[in-house]
């Protein structure tokens, strides 16, 4: 059994249109995680990862001003050597699309690419990226991102 150890994540977070409002306090933490138990809902930081298991990745926007920040979008690499889990995307209030290339985003269902001249739709594996496009963060509040990947 191989293990790899987790030392860092080349992640790639863009907010984009924020607010009008420069007076914003944004912030941004990252975790990475890993399921208590196979399937579990409960969650722990994640130490080392196992060709197989599943990593989660959590991404907190806090919005520590008076101000609501609006039109916030936030992008995401699906890490190398991973495959997104299927419709494990979260963030409560967030439109959620995906790419191939990141620079075309849409819904799974709507998502294609051209395989032996033959367009279809893109599988899982083939998702570099997601985005979450949020209408607004109320002040002093905090919204939560995450999904999946498994390790290849």
């Amino acid at each position: 059994m191989i293990k790899v150890k987790i030392l860092a994540v080349a992640t790639l977070l863009i907010y984009i249109g924020l607010s009008a409002n420069s007076s914003n306090e944004l912030t941004m933490t990252t975790k990475l995680l890993q399921e208590v138990s196979q399937g579990s809902t409960q969650l722990k930081p994640l130490s080392e990862a196992i060709p197989g298991n599943v990593v989660v990745y959590e991404h907190t926007i806090s919005n520590a001003s008076s101000t609501i920040a609006k039109d916030l979008v936030i992008t995401d690499i699906v890490p190398k050597h991973t495959t997104y889990v299927i419709g494990s995307a979260e963030g409560k209030g967030c439109d959620i699309a995906y790419s191939v290339d990141g620079e075309v985003y849409d819904t799974p269902s709507q998502l294609f690419v051209y395989s032996a001249s033959t367009l279809r739709v893109a599988n899982p594996k083939e998702y570099k990226h997601i985005k979450w496009t949020c209408t607004e963060l109320k002040p002093h509040s905090q919204k939560v991102l995450r999904f999946k990947t498994k390790i290849d």
